[in-house]
């Protein structure tokens, strides 16, 4: 019997689940949803299920602005 194995290739999918976007995003349900919702992320629907484009979740972590990470206590 063929047993599935996890996702392991070098090619980078087009589509994701919201539940595998969330874990790239590092980001919540309703956060993601609400994203969604504001067009930042592009979704589409294919049958019953939600595919996220992995394009549109670039697009939006691109336009993050650079985090600011001052000096750490205690450095010299």
């Amino acid at each position: 019997m063929h047993q599935a194995k996890p996702y392991a290739s070098a090619v980078e999918p087009i589509v994701v689940s919201p539940k595998e976007a969330m874990r790239i995003m590092d980001c919540g349900h309703s956060f993601l949803y609400d994203l969604i919702a504001r067009g930042e992320l592009d979704a589409r629907s294919d049958g019953r299920r939600t595919k996220i484009t992995m394009a549109s979740i670039r697009r939006r972590l691109a336009s993050l602005p650079p985090a600011k990470i001052g000096k750490q206590r205690g450095a010299r």
